[in-house]
């Protein structure tokens, strides 16, 4: 990422709210489980989500559902210095926890 796709980021960046509210859903159809969020995910999200539902026991199958209710930028777990990295403006942590949150109280109902 050059200097002035850099600043461009910067300057969106400066644009969002200090706190945003972000409107997350878990769907469980069977053995299904649909994650819908607000975000581009990339890959790595599917990965972890599935490594959770593993740690749970759970035989399901994943399918994280992106530009669900907002389209709020990407959300990757790595910072780095490329353009999806610049382009998560949520802390990835906390919405994994959410998401995790989410799916417990689904599984558990």
């Amino acid at each position: 990422m050059d200097a002035f796709e850099k600043s461009a980021v910067v300057a969106i960046a400066s644009k969002l709210p200090k706190k945003l509210i972000v409107r997350m859903g878990v769907l469980r159809l069977g053995n299904i489980i649909l994650i819908l969020m607000p975000f581009e995910p990339l890959f790595e999200i599917q990965i972890e989500i599935e490594k959770y539902l593993k740690q749970m026991g759970l035989q399901a199958i994943a399918l994280v559902v992106g530009y669900s209710f907002d389209y709020l930028g990407y959300l990757s777990m790595e910072k780095n210095d490329t353009y999806e990295s610049y382009m998560t403006f949520v802390e990835p942590l906390d919405i994994m926890r959410h998401a995790k949150e989410l799916i417990d109280k689904v599984i558990n109902q």
